[in-house]
Parts: structure tokens; sequence; C-alpha cells
């Protein structure tokens, strides 16, 4: 991808933070019904989700911005740690919240 202009560098900026925003967004519909017990359940499946998020959210803006204020390509060793940010945030997402799925289910029968 190749990033001309200022605007176009500031937008994708703004389009990873959105990211994090998104997710806090989430936590706190579902903090504001804390009381309620399924809500309670669908907080203990997605709090790890946006912890991931947030870590994933913030390596990948200090990259862009690493990218962006130097002017040069991507090394192999930033390339190496956006792999590594991506595929611990997929584990995470599919695995583990299918782990924990499962684990609910098999309480419940």
């Amino acid at each position: 991808m190749h990033i001309e202009s200022k605007e176009e560098q500031e937008n994708l900026y703004k389009d990873i933070i959105a990211i994090y925003d998104i997710a806090k967004n989430i936590v706190d519909k579902i903090e504001a019904h804390k009381d309620d017990p399924l809500m309670r359940t669908k907080l203990s499946l997605i709090e790890p989700i946006i912890e991931q998020v947030e870590e994933t959210t913030e390596i990948l803006a200090e990259e862009y911005l690493n990218f962006i204020e130097n002017g040069q390509k991507v090394t192999a060793q930033q390339k190496n740690d956006i792999e590594r940010t991506m595929r611990r945030f997929f584990n995470v997402v599919i695995v583990d919240t299918k782990s924990r799925i499962e684990g609910l289910i098999s309480d419940k029968g």
C-alpha cells in the first residue's frame, strides 16, 4: 500500500485508533448492565478479546507512526512484530474464545 498525502496518513491512523474506540464502547455498554447475569457472562467472553484489540491497536498504531515518521520501507523486524501481533490477536479471538464458549456450554449441559 502506498499512501501519498498527509491527509491519507492521518485518515489511516484514525482508522486504526477507531478499532480501539469501538472495543471500548462495547465494554462500556456491557458494563452499564453489569448486574445482569447474562451481561456478566458476555463480559467474561468479550473482555479478553477487548484486551487483545487494545494491545493490537496500540502496536499497529505505533508501528504505523514509526513507518510514517521515518518514511522508509517496513523492516523485517517490524514485519515480524506486526505478524506476531496479528497471530496473537487471532489466537485470542478464535481459539481462546471458542474454548471459553465451549466451557460455558459444557457447564450448562
